[in-house]
Order: structure tokens, then C-alpha cells, then sequence
């Protein structure tokens, strides 16, 4: 679920906290990039994936993190946690 839409920098685009969990310690959120392209073979989705995953790790927060990305042509999504 979105707690909060990240400042510039951090690496990703929202926080999130499992469903049914109440925070409003932001401190214990994770970070997520999502990412779409409505184009592309399989191979251009595992590429764009890589990119997001650099993305969030060149973030300058240290919590753990998701990059996603769904392949609308290619009819596929991938995620994958980031530490």
C-alpha cells in the first residue's frame, strides 16, 4: 500500500508498507520504482528492470527497496527486491 509519494533522490517513486499495516512512521516503509513501457520484447523489459534496480541503489536512502516494471506488449511484469 502507498504511505507517501518519495522526495527527488531517493532512488523510487513511492513508499510502501504491507496492506493492513497503519504507519506514520515513514522510517518503516519501503521504497518502490515502477516503471511500464507499453512496447517491447521480453529482453527490453529484463533491461528496463536492471536500469530501475541501478536506479534504486544509487538512491540516496538507505532503506531496502522494489523496482518493477510491467511489460504491457510482452504481457509480463517484473519486480525484484532491492537491499
Amino acid at each position: 500500500m502507498a504511505v507517501e509519494r518519495c522526495r527527488r533522490g531517493t532512488g523510487a517513486d513511492y513508499f510502501v508498507s504491507q496492506k493492513g499495516v497503519v504507519t506514520d512512521d515513514i522510517e518503516d516503509a519501503m521504497r518502490v520504482e515502477i516503471s511500464g513501457t507499453d512496447r517491447g520484447t521480453r529482453e527490453q523489459v529484463v533491461r528496463r528492470l536492471r536500469e530501475k534496480i541501478a536506479q534504486v541503489r544509487r538512491g540516496k536512502d538507505t532503506r531496502a527497496g522494489i523496482a518493477a516494471v510491467v511489460g504491457f506488449e510482452s504481457l509480463e511484469i517484473r519486480i525484484q527486491d532491492v537491499v
